[in-house]
């Protein structure tokens, strides 16, 4: 009877054993962790920069654009190989890239090796604008909406350039006699835009054909005109198209005139 319980005792064990190992063997194999914002290199080991300033740079490496903007980067960079790492010139050549309006992020790290540094700049390309569209412009043409947008395809996506770009439109417009045009942008003040669309709307274009003077008791009209710049256009056909920006330029002029005379209420 007791052999009979000890060999009972013994299979328990060794069955206890055997689901024990297999739990075990089960799991799976325990990996370094990987800290997220560091790029990873066998060659290696990534250091602070701090540590690695005045080491000799043996690599420059760029991650994350395309080859051809890897192209055009590496002639920004002032920290090249065959050099030692200096850290004011490596902040330059941060704000060298991102004044580039390539990049919407740029990081850098230095991974240590027996001959030196490896310097690794790590980029996040802005999208590219795959199109520039002007829609409603009847009396300008594209070409001339182009240049004063000063945006092209296959630019970056800069969403301040494309807001610069609608500013300056209207602002052509207004100095053109379209003191009512509004430009409206569709698309490309969004990240992750494809390309910029700006919806046009005219107005009415306004022209000057006299220009006249209420209540000048001391200055006659004559006098007066010498001082304004907008004017009627030759025949009223050429130029004298009104612009509401030079139009409060020109009461500006009247009023500090006025003031000249001694008339310091003037308005």
């Amino acid at each position: 009877m007791m052999r009979i319980e000890m060999h009972f005792r013994l299979l328990l064990i060794l069955l206890t054993a055997w689901a024990t190992a297999g739990s075990v063997s089960a799991q799976p194999p325990l990996v370094p962790p990987v800290t997220p914002d560091r790029p990873t290199n066998r060659e290696g080991t990534t250091v602070d920069k701090q540590d690695a300033a005045g080491q000799p740079v043996v690599a420059v490496r760029i991650l994350g654009p395309s080859a051809l903007v890897r192209k055009k980067v590496l002639p920004l960079l002032k920290t090249r190989p065959g050099r030692r790492l200096e850290l004011d010139q490596l902040e330059e050549d941060v704000r060298e890239l991102t004044r580039s309006g390539w990049f919407i992020d740029v990081r850098t790290y230095t991974q240590s090796t027996p001959d030196g540094v490896i310097v690794i700049f790590d980029l996040l390309e802005r999208p590219l604008l795959h199109y520039v569209k002007f829609i409603g412009n009847r009396q300008v043409g594209e070409k001339r909406l182009a240049q004063e947008a000063q945006i092209n395809e296959g630019d970056p996506l800069d969403t301040w350039a494309v807001e610069e770009a609608a500013r300056r439109i209207e602002d052509y417009y207004h100095e053109h006699g379209y003191p009512d045009a509004k430009i409206t942008i569709l698309e490309g003040n969004k990240p992750k835009d494809s390309g910029a669309v700006f919806l046009i709307n005219e107005g009415k274009r306004q022209k000057i054909l006299w220009t006249g003077f209420v209540g000048n008791t001391v200055a006659s009209d004559s006098r007066l005109r010498t001082q304004v710049q907008m004017k009627p256009g030759f025949l009223w056909i050429f130029q004298g198209n009104l612009s509401r920006e030079q139009l409060d330029a020109d009461v500006e002029r009247l009023t500090a005139y006025y003031r000249k005379l001694g008339f310091f209420q003037a308005k």
